[in-house]
């Protein structure tokens, strides 16, 4: 009887510590947690052998599940390619918004790029720790679907709420893809013995291909629809034959088939990069949704924020950092020019809404 509540304390005979597994999550969730701090031991910054490094331990080795380079690389892929399906949506809708639901799509734009910026300072960083990498970005994945899906029936009521809440969500999408990127850079180091820094950038790399990839595609198939509308048509705002451009203030005018059949095309890709990253099995080793909400409480978030904010601040101070933030403003007005001025005052109205697209296809090449 004594050496059973000697186990189930968690030591041997002896009185030494006994680890449990790294696998052993289920259990973990319902408060098995080992170890006098109560911490779960995942074995990450242990030697090889039975604690989470040598081969065949916790599924890393041959015949493990999940544990694999391939499977790695192919987590990787399918992040990759929900990325490219979702914001082959977005180049879809965002570069016309303006030109075809004038102010409102203006105002829309500007409320999705100023939530982003207090989202990604004080809340992002708790958000994506408390939810994991996976529950953050399918949040942010469900809220361009809410705003792909409110320009069907665009108005101040659908559209400026649903940028709103989406540019406060976008943050969460890049810095859960980013963590999931670095922990995948991480099992690749410890499987395969390769360079952390070096995989991790190879994985970047792919990411952000699959970004801009997504803005060449999305504003191909803009141009598609605009265009052939226009073409077909004989659209009056065209403005193909004048020799200057004549500013309107008024949105322009396309058919109805072209516009339900653009957003129709954002919102069923916003639809399967969710149905692609809700697939993703989490990658073994990370910490459980239910251990990680455990104990959270107003004075964790406060002080969760709290640091973040003196990082920016301790980061903003160094030179390096402070001569490096006009390129960061620069980087955030030029596509809100780009894609809110410009594509509407000197391309719609100019050569014709259906030439929107081949402007922000540069843009993304």
């Amino acid at each position: 009887m004594g050496r059973y509540d000697e186990r189930n304390k968690g030591s041997n005979s002896t009185g030494e510590h006994q680890e449990l597994p790294e696998n052993s999550y289920a259990e973990s969730c319902k408060g098995n947690l080992n170890g006098k701090d109560g911490k779960m031991d995942q074995g990450d910054d242990k030697g090889p052998g039975s604690e989470g490094k040598g081969p065949g331990s916790d599924g890393k080795g041959p015949g493990g599940i999940g544990q694999t380079a391939l499977t790695i690389h192919l987590r990787v892929a399918a992040l990759c390619l929900a990325t490219f399906l979702l914001y082959a949506g977005y180049f879809l809708i965002i570069p016309v918004m303006t030109s075809l639901n004038g102010n409102i799509g203006f105002i829309a734009s500007a409320c999705l790029w100023l939530t982003f910026v207090p989202s990604s300072l004080f809340v992002s960083p708790m958000v994506v720790k408390v939810l994991e990498w996976k529950i953050s970005i399918l949040v942010a994945f469900i809220s361009y679907l809410m705003f792909f899906s409110a320009n069907f029936y665009p108005s101040w009521y659908t559209l400026v709420p649903a940028a709103a809440a989406t540019g406060f969500t976008a943050s969460f999408f890049w810095i859960g893809a980013l963590s999931f990127l670095t922990i995948a850079s991480r099992r690749m180091k410890d499987i395969k013995g390769v360079s952390f820094e070096h995989t991790l950038s190879r994985y970047q790399g792919l990411f952000f291909f699959s970004f801009y990839l997504s803005a060449v595609v999305g504003s191909l198939v803009n141009t598609l629809f605009l265009l052939s509308d226009q073409l077909l048509t004989d659209n009056p705002h065209s403005n193909m034959s004048n020799t200057s451009c004549d500013i309107e203030t008024s949105p322009s005018e396309v058919s109805t088939w072209a516009y339900y059949g653009f957003v129709a095309t954002a919102t069923c890709t916003s639809i399967g990069a969710i149905i692609i990253v809700a697939i993703i099995p989490p990658m073994p080793g990370e910490a459980s949704v239910c251990i990680t909400v455990k104990g959270i409480s107003c004075s964790s978030v406060f002080q969760e924020t709290k640091l973040s904010v003196k990082t920016f601040l301790r980061m903003i101070v160094k030179p390096k950092v402070f001569l490096s933030l006009p390129m960061s403003v620069y980087a955030g007005l030029l596509p809100s020019f780009f894609f809110g001025i410009f594509s509407k005052y000197y391309v719609a109205e100019c050569l014709g809404i259906g030439y929107v697209g081949m402007a922000t296809m540069v843009w993304g090449l």
